[in-house]
């Protein structure tokens, strides 16, 4: 799967075979394992080996997001992005979208026979034609419009494909903005729809008459666009006119870049973000020349690359979403003289520290305007031209070398040309990516006295929760920054129980109405501590909060609180530049490890309650399924106390004495031995409950066999399941803890595939073998040199006497219930 974290990074013509394949999948708008198969199938040839496992790969990557129980559908940006790589490249070019069109075609007209499939096998069939003949497409989706008029879902539907489709019917521009307007309007985006409209080459005035034509066709406007537009006919006329004047030119302008990538790599990972986002990824800067200034000289604008997007015509935003949501760290890069920065450092500074929650709200660009060069204007149209997904841009002029203080304007886009401005306003930037505005300097000092913070410090200044707006305590700034690291005075160093109360006073509010994410505790505790070199303030860090942190000398990974070790490549994943940074693999832990991190995250002085004392009800169940679901949050509110045993008492007496049964278990596990890389099987939670099982109705559906009666109710207890099939790195790595023989892979190559050619005793033993070395209990107690009598198999040659300890912790093949 993380070869489609890297497919940005192949150049145009490249021949990488999963690049390849994803060029070929991208032009359905649907997709399905057995789509994605038969094209597998299809355009495999001598130059075309397009590796097994690519189907998975990408419906499991960051690329695809999955709608419906086996539906998919690949990220807007980066079909697009394929669509027109696939075009490009010197092998395929037009001609193989008119192949994988036929196939489409064809493919369509054969599959999706239930009557719940009609939508599927529609939006399939258009976008094959679409690539065949535009102009018939067209016409077909406007037919299809027009007989929907007063069905808002199917409206909304059809908007979203024409969206889809932009690529095809590029020379429909109308159709494209009607099909987005449209789109927006009945997604509950009025707004977006009017500027969409806007840009539309059909006036108005004949939208709100109600047909006009397109492609030879009468389209009938939707009388709840109809009415809209009508509502807003001025504000639209002068949209249009904005979007029809001069050009304007800029010179060198600087798109957001990354200062910390290195930091918050390591904490996102510590912290459980989600693996896949952009910060887990080296940056790369180019310079693209497509700008001019007033006297037509050539500048160069600084290009933010992550690693899977390499594509000189796409840029980050088009990443950020590739993921669903996430906490996405970013900054400004300045000008430099030699070694320093000059001007609005503490601009630079702060802006560093903003965070934009990105998900399915627009994207956000910010450029930064040197106030040297303020009389030059950004020409965002020629920007959007190279550009398309850009949805708004922020300005941020600085007015003092000194202070974060400066202007904010955001102006929102649309492909083709400016459509709504904000005036500028005096702004102070804030952590969360909002801002709070003060219209003068008095206002801005008040604000700063109000939040007991300085003027000076640009770094910690008013801010709000993410997406509430709703403001919380602020923070006073613990110790000092900068390249020396924490300053002696700071708390984190030398009252660690003063830090956790303050942290617990700032969010309790959050534990009173629910839960918090390890994620938001991470990135509090960053701001508040100011940590600044990496290594040392990790081991600190982990050292106070008594989680794992990485012994280098050693290569290992150490518990403080019990001084266990164990190899870390199990764990964590390492990335080594100058300095070796870990990424937590929450995914990889087995259950009583996520329920012992749990337990000891407040190691340096921390208890665990529920939330009873405050009248909200604590379900026991409820909290262990969370902690064997491998999430990072907790369900239970924490307090500052002392002793860890008393802790592990706490906790034992309140959720299962078998977490401390299980804790002893795995501390001295911990203590004897080293786990190997690999042994450690991604598991996807089930939630227990209770079902019929059996023969239920013989009149309807005959009679059955013997071992299905008497149908009776089975009560089934949460449990985890592997998400994957064992793969042959996950076998291979047993069989060298083992010293036994690796199964043959019969020419399939190994690595992430599933193993074969192993048997059901061979599969009982690796249950065996993780349950060990990870302190659980055996499931299966193996009998070598007895045979089971009750074994009359005439293929099974072994025929060893297996007892199974039902009532063991560890792992286990699936059964029946």
């Amino acid at each position: 799967m993380e070869r489609f974290g890297e497919l940005y990074h192949f150049p145009e013509g490249s021949e990488n075979p999963h690049f390849l394949f994803a060029c070929h999948a991208a032009l359905p708008v649907v997709l399905t394992p057995d789509l994605l198969y038969h094209i597998w199938i299809h355009f495999q040839d001598e130059k075309n080996r397009f590796p097994y496992e690519a189907v998975s790969d990408l419906l499991l990557s960051g690329l695809c997001r999955e709608v419906r129980p086996q539906l998919f559908e690949m990220e807007a940006s980066a079909r697009d992005y394929f669509l027109k790589s696939l075009r490009r490249h010197p092998r395929f070019g037009p001609g193989r979208e008119k192949e994988l069109a036929r196939f489409l075609l064809s493919y369509a007209s054969s599959h999706y026979p239930q009557k719940h499939q009609r939508t599927i096998r529609e939006s399939q069939r258009f976008a094959a034609i679409a690539y065949l003949d535009a102009r018939q497409a067209a016409q077909e989706i406007i037919r299809s419009l027009n007989d929907s008029l007063n069905n808002r879902s199917e409206q909304r539907r059809l908007g979203s494909l024409i969206d889809a489709l932009n690529i095809p019917l590029d020379d429909l521009p109308e159709l494209v903005a009607y099909g987005r307007a449209v789109k927006s309007q009945f997604s509950g985006r009025g707004e977006e729809a009017v500027e969409q409209i806007a840009v539309m080459p059909i006036s108005p005035d004949a939208l709100v008459k109600g047909e006009v034509d397109i492609a030879g066709t009468t389209l009938m406007v939707s009388p709840e666009l109809r009415r809209l537009i009508k509502e807003r006919i001025g504000e639209l006329e002068a949209l249009r006119k904005e979007s029809q004047s001069t050009a304007r030119y800029f010179s060198k302008i600087h798109l957001l870049a990354h200062q910390n990538i290195n930091k918050f790599q390591l904490f996102e990972g510590l912290f459980g973000w989600k693996e896949g986002h952009p910060l887990n990824y080296p940056v790369n800067i180019i310079e693209k020349e497509y700008m001019e200034d007033f006297d037509g000289r050539k500048g160069s604008i600084h290009q933010i690359v992550w690693q899977y997007d390499i594509d000189e015509v796409s840029a980050p935003w088009d990443n950020m979403l590739l993921t669903e949501g996430g906490l996405y760290v970013v900054a400004v890069q300045p000008e430099s003289r030699g070694d320093e920065y000059y001007g609005y450092s503490k601009l630079f500074e702060a802006l560093e520290r903003i965070r934009f929650r990105v998900g399915a709200q627009p994207v956000i660009v910010a450029i930064v305007r040197n106030e040297e060069n303020a009389s030059i204007q950004i020409d965002k149209k020629k920007i959007l031209e190279v550009h398309p997904n850009i949805e708004r841009f922020i300005e941020i002029e600085p007015n003092s070398h000194n202070e974060l203080y400066g202007l904010f304007r955001e102006e929102t886009l649309d492909k083709k040309s400016p459509l709504k401005n904000k005036a500028w306003e005096r702004v102070a930037a804030n952590f969360y990516g909002k801002y709070q505005a003060t219209t003068t300097r008095q206002d801005f000092l008040k604000a700063c006295e109000e939040n007991r913070i300085s003027s000076q410090e640009g770094f910690d200044l008013i801010f709000y929760l993410a997406e509430s707006g709703r403001m919380i305590a602020p923070l006073s700034k613990l110790g000092g920054s900068g390249s020396k690291g924490l300053e002696a005075g700071s708390l984190l160093v030398n009252k660690p129980e003063v830090f956790l109360k303050e942290l617990y006073s700032v969010f309790e509010s959050q534990w009173i109405n629910g839960t918090m994410s390890i994620g938001e505790w991470g990135g509090l505790i960053e701001y508040r501590a100011q940590l600044s070199t990496q290594q040392d303030d990790l081991i600190l860090f982990l050292e106070n909060f008594g989680l794992l942190y990485f012994d280098e000398k050693r290569n290992s990974i150490v518990i403080p609180s019990l001084v266990r070790k164990q190899s870390h490549e199990a764990l964590f994943d390492v990335t080594t530049t100058t300095t070796t940074y870990l990424t937590y693999r929450f995914d990889r832990m087995p259950p009583d490890l996520l329920m012992y991190l749990h337990v000891c995250f407040g190691a340096a002085g921390w208890n665990i309650k529920d939330f009873g004392e405050r009248g909200i009800g604590f379900e026991e169940e409820a909290y262990k399924m969370e902690l064997l679901s491998g999430q990072e949050v907790l369900q239970v509110r924490l307090v500052v106390e002392d002793n860890l045993d008393e802790i592990l008492v706490n906790v034992a007496g309140m959720i299962d004495v078998s977490l401390k049964r299980s804790y002893k278990s795995l501390s001295t596990s911990l203590d004897q031995r080293t786990i190997p890389p690999h042994a450690t099987p991604a598991m996807a939670p089930v939630e227990g409950g209770t079902f019929t099982m059996g023969w239920l109705n013989e009149k309807r559906d005959g009679e059955g066999f013997g071992d299905e009666k008497p149908a009776h109710e089975v009560k089934v207890n949460h449990f985890s399941i592997g998400k994957y099939s064992v793969t042959f790195e996950e076998y291979d790595a047993f069989c060298e803890s083992t010293s036994r023989e690796k199964p043959k892979d019969a020419g399939w190559g190994r690595g992430r595939r599933a193993a074969i050619y192993v048997d059901w005793y061979d599969a009982l033993e690796y249950c065996n073998w993780l349950s060990e070395i990870w302190g659980l209990e055996k499931v299966y107690e193996i009998g070598k040199g007895q045979k089971d009598p009750n074994n009359r198999s005439g293929s099974d040659d072994k025929k060893w006497l297996i007892t199974v300890n039902e009532s063991a912790n560890g792992y286990r093949l699936p059964t029946e219930a």
